[in-house]
């Protein structure tokens, strides 16, 4: 009850012949991420995988940030 889910991104990434891939990506900053309960899961080194820091970027409007996502081939 109560839970409120901080702001972010879901993905899945799928490729034939290779693991897919669900994922979340958070903003760093933000409040909420303190309390919730999918990002506090996680080891510190799995959060600073899914956390991403937006920056003010040169010739951009927005800040942007960057999110590296890696799909693995699967096994046979």
């Amino acid at each position: 009850d109560g839970w409120v889910r901080p702001p972010h991104i879901h993905f899945k990434v799928s490729k034939l012949g290779y693991v897919e891939l669900i994922t979340q990506m958070y903003f760093a900053g933000d409040a909420l991420n303190a309390d919730d309960l999918i990002l506090q899961r996680l080891s510190k080194a799995q959060q600073e995988r899914v956390v991403v820091e937006l920056k003010s970027q040169d010739g951009l409007p927005h800040p942007a940030g960057q999110f590296n996502i890696q799909i693995e081939k699967l096994s046979r």
